[in-house]
């Protein structure tokens, strides 16, 4: 009410000082006992409200610390316990148990978390109700996915029971809970309770069912279903299957989908799946060879064409199977794009193996192949040393191929010999040949190692601390980059809120999933400034810009620090 009492003018804008006042308000108020600050401080951190960024280490730190307020809140008050104590356990066992994809220096104490576990489930479900705020229903999602974890993974020895998990998840949001079950089906990929092919096919149709957007489907949805139709492609080979289902999957199935109730329902979501490949063009080898040759050509005006893609898919496939091979690129590209078919990996790389073959096709296969192997699929898993292979195979038919060739020698991958020479040599056969990238990739890597450690503005300044951070480097152990700063914020700018953080609003930025922004900075200092690399699990190599901003009120983007830099994410086993 404070706040809302101080919205400045009419535009809702709330005076930055104003902020920073409230929070030292909790600060106090959480210092001096009261629960009801300490679970709004945690949650500020946790979901970024007032206008702070989210910071998941600091939401740690603070719900760690108040603990024992949460404890002794239950024991004199259990009501208020309820109330507020309890998003202080559920805050921090949320971020304690997801610690592996966001803490790169995780090292807190096993025994601690069994600990506030037993906290944790002493208090009431808080009821997610529509009249609370979007932060109360965030925290309230939050004990829910507490609560999943250890029914779906045994954590703090709870005994694993799928129907309650799942019905746990399933109360925070579908696609939540869905993520679980792609989850529990890859950790037990080789578990025999978890091979049923009908139960496999039903949970890869029914995700990609959940979708419209055709690329949004999970990638290994996709992959159970093509993996196991074949073996359940009739509605009697699916019942006899599905007859002899596990317990385990059985309890995931029957908690996540009741609404299919009977193996009819269910075969129905699978034989009607958008995921299914579409049949061959019906009866193309009865078709005359002038109609079969007008109906390619029309198909491969592509988006002009008068025909849908599936049709054209249908044709290329047909073409194919009556060995008119010169369809083999186009058949393959609709395997990889997802062209009138769900993108199947697998499928892609056989077609296009099959026109390596033929002079004409080949490299434009080798091309293609290349870039799955370079990590264009989801469904398939990198291999550079596969990917180098093809790429010199396919130097002649995109340029690309060079510039893809002095990244892997420029950090040693694919099997090619680390050489910065030979990566500056591929980068100019590339330029030459027309790819432009390669020629800035090029300059970028001959400024390394960067020693230009120093930038001012008015009022600020910032250099490096560690120029070993910024040269041409491989990460294998964690997923995360950090560049450390000094900075200096002169006297008189205090009341001005400096928060430096990284960004790829520029030209020839890094790119990477998340960060994590500084606090609000004065006086002098050093800073560390993170990226995180979630999203490149399966390796990037990375040659462009970092871009550190520093940002206060009154001076928009005030400051902007442009480090080159070379950066190899290995692929994550």
């Amino acid at each position: 009410m404070y706040i809302r009492l101080q919205v400045v003018a009419n535009n809702n804008c709330i005076n930055k000082d104003i902020i920073h006042s409230v929070y030292d308000l909790l600060v106090q108020g959480a210092n001096n006992g009261s629960i009801r600050c300490a679970a709004r401080l945690v949650m500020v951190s946790q979901y970024g409200l007032y206008n702070y960024p989210t910071h998941r280490d600091k939401a740690f730190e603070i719900s760690m610390m108040f603990l024992k307020l949460a404890a002794e809140t239950y024991d004199s008050d259990p009501s208020l316990y309820n109330e507020f104590g309890y998003i202080i356990p559920t805050i921090y066992l949320r971020l304690y148990l997801q610690n592996k994809s966001w803490r790169y220096d995780f090292n807190s104490s096993p025994k601690l978390a069994a600990a506030v576990f037993e906290l944790f489930k002493l208090g009431e479900a808080p009821e997610i109700k529509e009249s609370d705020k979007n932060s109360f229903k965030l925290v309230k999602k939050d004990y829910r996915k507490v609560w999943a974890y250890p029914y779906l993974l045994g954590s703090f020895g709870t005994t694993i029971n799928y129907t309650k998990g799942i019905e746990e998840a399933n109360k925070v949001d579908e696609s939540y809970r869905n993520s679980w079950i792609i989850k529990i089906l890859k950790d037990h990929s080789n578990d025999v309770d978890f091979s049923n092919p009908a139960a496999l096919a039903f949970l890869g149709a029914r995700e990609g069912k959940r979708w419209y957007d055709i690329v949004q489907v999970d990638p290994y949805s996709n992959t159970i279903y093509q993996a196991n139709i074949s073996k359940v492609n009739s509605e009697l080979l699916f019942e006899e299957s599905y007859n002899n289902i596990s317990t385990p999957l059985k309890e995931i199935i029957d908690a996540a989908y009741p609404e299919y109730n009977d193996i009819a329902k269910k075969w129905e979501v699978v034989n009607e799946s958008r995921l299914k490949e579409p049949e061959s063009y019906p009866q193309w080898k009865f078709l005359p060879k002038n109609e079969q040759e007008s109906l390619y050509s029309e198909a491969l005006k592509g988006e002009k064409s008068t025909l849908k893609e599936k049709k054209q898919f249908q044709i290329y496939k047909a073409m194919v199977e009556s060995g008119q091979n010169k369809a083999l690129i186009q058949l393959a590209n609709a395997y990889k794009l997802g062209e009138g078919v769900f993108p199947i990996g697998n499928q892609a790389i056989k077609t296009y193996k099959k026109a390596l073959a033929f002079p004409t096709l080949k490299e434009a296969a080798a091309y293609n192949l290349a870039e799955i192997y370079d990590g264009y699929l989801d469904d398939v898993a990198i291999n550079w040393v596969e990917a180098a292979k093809y790429y010199k195979m396919a130097t002649n038919y995109n340029p690309k191929s060079y510039t893809m060739l002095g990244e892997m020698a420029l950090f040693g991958v694919g099997g090619l010999t680390k050489s910065k020479t030979t990566a500056i040599e591929y980068f100019k056969k590339g330029y030459e040949n027309g790819d432009n990238e390669a020629s800035l990739k090029s300059e970028i890597i001959q400024l390394l190692p960067y020693t230009n450690n120093e930038i001012k503005s008015k009022n600020y300044t910032l250099s490096l601390k560690n120029e070993e951070q910024i040269k041409i480097r491989n990460i294998s152990n964690e997923n995360s980059l950090t560049i450390t700063v000094t900075y200096s914020v002169p006297q008189g700018m205090e009341k001005n809120t400096f928060k430096l953080f990284p960004s790829q609003q520029y030209n020839s930025a890094i790119k990477y999933s998340t960060w994590s922004p500084s606090a609000i900075l004065t006086g002098e200092g050093e800073e560390d400034i993170i990226i995180y690399n979630n999203k490149f699990r399966k390796g990037s190599r990375q040659i462009g810009v970092f871009y550190i901003v520093g940002e206060n009120q009154n001076e928009f983007q005030s400051l902007v620090y442009e480090i080159p830099i070379a950066i190899c994410f290995l692929p994550q086993k």
